[in-house]
């Protein structure tokens, strides 16, 4: 007997999997929780994370979606 697991509607699509990815790596445009944090602690400079941060999130999603097209492309190579 086959495992329910080995079925097909358990499996995530490329697309499902690209969703996961955009909002696990969530791009930050303005890093508000981190600036106010800074703040309080005396900062004297609390929003110099800005683009350090935008730079950061935008490589990571980046990394994200060029992994997730190169497992979709392997996919598609091993069906065929």
């Amino acid at each position: 007997s086959a495992s329910a697991c080995s079925s097909s509607w358990y499996v995530a699509s490329d697309a499902m999997l690209l969703f996961l990815v955009l909002n696990t790596t969530s791009v930050q445009l303005l890093p508000t929780t981190m600036i106010a944090l800074r703040a309080q602690a005396g900062s004297a400079s609390p929003a110099d994370i800005v683009l350090p941060t935008l730079l950061v999130t935008a490589a990571a999603t980046g990394c994200g979606v060029a992994l997730c097209r190169l497992c979709a492309a392997r996919e598609r190579g091993s069906r065929r």
